[in-house]
């Protein structure tokens, strides 16, 4: 063989047939040309024996699948991408009367550039819903990018308020999340090495009933973050009540933006009680209705993200531990984190169009 494991080229084995037809010896024309002995013997049998000093020419199987029975594969697969390959075999067989691999079925849809994947999880968007999603994203659309920086959010909505007559106001984004002990309940990737899964530093450490987990409030607009307040116990529409007396008018002082800020929040049935509506409608300057399964159109849920990356650099042994690590990371974002997600605001309901109401990928 040649060096590397590279073929022998054409013009190599001409010569070791033309020094062979001299009376060189095996190892002479080895040694001329830079090859093993084996392979000059190889290349000389075969010129004497098969008259030939080419590769035979390799006749591979033909294609299983016409073009027309691809496509049809691939139409079921765009109407349908959870079907697996198994359901997409049966339903070949039955319509053209092939029984073909799964291999062959996946390697189909390879060549169509379809490749299997775990389904990303989002909120169910009903018809309804969606419907809302796109009135919402088109009116909003139309704002310029400084009402956004204008306006204070959170996920409250009583009916649509228009604010081109209130050209100073911003927006408030409110919303609630939880932090746990030990870590996110998500999935988490590690680098291994093979058979290594059961390595402690490569193990994912789980504490039974969870280890206990922290429930937070909190606030931002495009001037920074308002207050972070730790909810202790369960929230009902009273506990929630509290929360707004405690932080939104304290939050808006603290951005310079006391009676000047619109309301912006969720549907939360806890959020759209009667007590909080009231409460909303004599102490919020402005109040913005949201769509209902709209988290991605609230800035502040990839807030929620960055203040995770923030907290868990390190481990903790208690749940004050751990809550006092997150009023750390909270104060130390910077303005202009916030800033930026608010200016993502136009792409967001851009995206919701351009997704025809439903799940976008924010």
């Amino acid at each position: 063989m040649a060096p590397n494991g590279k073929q022998t080229s054409l013009e190599i084995r001409q010569l070791i047939v033309k020094l062979n037809g001299e009376g060189k010896t095996v190892r002479e024309i080895a040694e001329l040309v830079g090859r093993s002995k084996s392979t000059v013997h190889d290349v000389i049998k075969r010129f004497h024996h098969e008259f030939r000093l080419a590769n035979r020419s390799r006749e591979g199987q033909g294609k299983i699948l016409s073009v027309r029975e691809e496509r049809s594969i691939v139409n079921e697969v765009a109407k349908d991408p959870f079907k697996t390959a198994k359901e997409l075999k049966i339903s070949l067989k039955n319509r053209c009367g092939k029984d073909v691999c799964l291999n062959t079925i996946r390697n189909t849809l390879h060549k169509y550039d379809y490749h299997g994947r775990i389904a990303r999880k989002k909120p169910f968007i009903s018809h309804q819903n969606k419907n809302k999603r796109l009135k919402y994203a088109k009116e909003y659309l139309l704002k310029s990018e400084d009402f956004w920086n204008q306006v204070v959010s959170h996920y409250f909505i009583s009916k649509y308020i228009y604010f081109d007559s209130f050209p100073c106001f911003q927006v408030l984004f409110t919303d609630e999340s939880k932090f746990n002990l030990h870590g996110s309940d998500g999935k988490m990737f590690v680098w291994r090495k093979p058979n290594a899964e059961f390595a402690h530093k490569n193990t994912k450490a789980t504490v039974k009933h969870g280890g206990g987990s922290v429930m937070v409030w909190g606030c931002m607009s495009s001037a920074g973050v308002g207050n972070l307040h730790f909810i202790d116990g369960k929230m009902d529409k009273f506990g929630y009540l509290n929360i707004l007396k405690q932080n939104v008018k304290q939050s808006a002082e603290k951005l310079g933006i006391a009676n000047q800020f619109a309301f912006y929040q969720d549907n939360d049935p806890k959020h759209t009680s009667g007590v909080a509506k009231l409460w909303l409608i004599h102490n919020c300057p402005k109040l913005i209705q949201t769509p209902p399964q709209s988290p991605d159109l609230n800035v502040i849920e990839h807030l929620w993200v960055e203040l995770a990356r923030r907290v868990y650099q390190k481990k903790f042994n208690t749940l004050g531990e751990l809550k006092e690590a997150l009023l750390q990371a909270w104060n130390s974002i910077e303005p202009e984190v916030c800033q930026n997600l608010v200016k993502s605001v136009p792409q967001r309901l851009q995206a919701v169009l351009d997704n025809k109401g439903y799940a976008t990928k924010y």
